[in-house]
């Protein structure tokens, strides 16, 4: 009978500190009970010639791909990504199909643990995560991929090395990634993050304050896109402007702690602030955010938003949710509840 593996890993919302933790500054994530789930194992026979069969049923692609061409697709997008860092290409250039992430992401740990594949590799990709919503959904692909290979090989699972790996993976997704939706996708729960000090990344046992999504679109800009184009914000235009975030995420941080849905409320408000600011945040977002605020609530990004479009991903959300229904059906949102995943990526 062959033996299939099959890793688990959370979809992510950022509280506080998105754009911002890419600076250094801190960020407080959580992660939600949306999934990636990625299944592996051997073909029966063995062969001189191995195959990797993807199937990601997400995106309709099933495409079995040799060994050597997975290799030249991995040189290519590295290439692809190195131009991007000289500034001869956008973000947008060096991955240009959503399944070559997954491709990379095994063709990378092979070469990086210097793995042999004597049979065929069945890869199958499941998924509950819209694409592109600002929920981490590339995280999760990466993260449960590394996590079912680690399995199948009978390697140790050491979280530290491939956060690392999964990082530089991210890198040609994102152009510069933080890290935190790994993070957070990796040890679930709620998190408060530095991406300068990884080792140093705190717990937080999120209250019960009935946090709420809203799905607003698939953003028209990519995540790359929008850290690309923030970039001026932080480093030219306003130096102070990393102050202004790590200063309203610590204060978010203590209205988590002490349970002060009040504070919570008004600092998710000048977070959202911030965010607009930095012309992430969609005019139409804009303006519905502003109904939810006037009737006592409060919402923001959870991910890159956008700079161009009307769609900014997902939204987090807390207030009356029979008043803001309302609001919500009238911009034909639709809020959904989010509870909190505490497993982060596991064998299943």
């Amino acid at each position: 009978m062959r033996t299939v593996f099959s890793a688990k890993a959370p979809a992510k919302l950022i509280i506080s500190g998105e754009h911002a933790v890419t600076y250094g500054a801190p960020a407080i994530a959580m992660a939600i009970n949306q999934y990636v789930v990625t299944t592996v194992g051997w073909a029966q026979q063995k062969t001189v010639n191995p195959v990797i069969n993807f199937n990601l049923s997400a995106l309709r692609y099933a495409k079995s791909h040799p060994i050597k061409t997975l290799f030249l697709l991995a040189n290519r997008l590295q290439n692809n990504y190195n131009a991007f860092l000289n500034g001869n290409c956008s973000i947008r250039e060096v991955i240009k199909k959503p399944f070559e992430l997954l491709q990379y992401s095994v063709t990378n740990l092979l070469e990086r643990l210097q793995l042999q594949l004597s049979r065929s590799l069945d890869i199958q990709v499941d998924s509950s995560i819209p694409i592109g919503s600002g929920l981490g959904s590339s995280a999760a692909v990466i993260i449960s991929c590394l996590r079912s290979l680690v399995h199948l090989f009978k390697l140790k699972w050491d979280p530290s090395k491939f956060l690392k790996i999964g990082t530089d993976i991210e890198n040609l997704q994102h152009g510069k990634s933080s890290g935190i939706d790994l993070y957070t996708s990796t040890f679930g729960g709620g998190v408060y993050f530095n991406s300068n000090y990884l080792n140093q990344a705190q717990k937080i046992v999120l209250p019960n304050f009935d946090f709420k999504i809203v799905n607003t679109g698939m953003p028209a800009a990519t995540t790359g896109e929008c850290v690309a184009k923030v970039q001026d914000y932080f480093l030219k235009a306003d130096l102070n402007l990393i102050s202004k975030f790590s200063e309203i995420t610590s204060i978010i941080k203590q209205a988590l702690i002490t349970n002060n849905r009040s504070q919570f409320i008004e600092a998710i408000k000048e977070n959202h602030a911030l965010l607009c600011a930095i012309q992430v945040v969609p005019q139409k977002v804009q303006a519905f955010i502003e109904e939810v605020e006037i009737l006592g609530g409060a919402a923001k990004i959870c991910g890159a938003g956008s700079v161009y479009g009307d769609n900014a991903g997902v939204l987090l959300l807390i207030g009356d949710q029979s008043k803001i229904a309302k609001i919500a059906a009238k911009y034909n949102y639709k809020i959904q509840d989010a509870s909190v995943d505490f497993g982060g990526v596991t064998i299943v």
